[in-house]
């Protein structure tokens, strides 16, 4: 059996540091620990072991992310309901011209077939 006398936790591998265990007995949530490649601060989260400021600031940029995201749909919601609304509000768009002005006249007749021959003749 290996000798874990360095090491509090009884595990093997790497012992815990000082100040984590004393922030594990006080039930705290972060400690000063190792310098952070990164940012250059010590202060770590105990369950994890990151980095509290950088996860602060990762965060910090997805809430902002988020928010502009949000801002920009609501933005580009409006411009669409706008240009809807223009849409709806410009009848002419939607009136085709008539192909023959003139008002279409059947003659007199009493045959059926002749006014319905007449009346497709119109039409083409």
């Amino acid at each position: 059996m290996a000798d874990n006398t360095g090491n509090p936790s009884g595990r093997s591998g790497r012992p815990i540091n000082a100040d984590k265990s004393l922030a594990i007995f006080l039930s705290e949530k972060t400690y000063r620990g190792g310098i952070h490649r990164k940012c250059g601060t010590n202060e770590r989260y105990v369950s994890g072991g990151g980095c509290v400021h950088c996860a602060r600031v990762i965060a910090t940029e997805q809430r902002e992310a988020l928010k502009y995201q949000k801002r920009h749909e609501a933005d580009e919601a409006a411009t669409q309901e706008q240009f809807e609304r223009n849409l709806n509000d410009d009848p002419a768009q939607f009136i085709e011209p008539l192909d023959n002005d003139e008002p279409m006249v059947l003659e007199e007749s009493d045959d059926a077939e002749e006014r319905q021959r007449q009346a497709t003749d119109d039409l083409m």
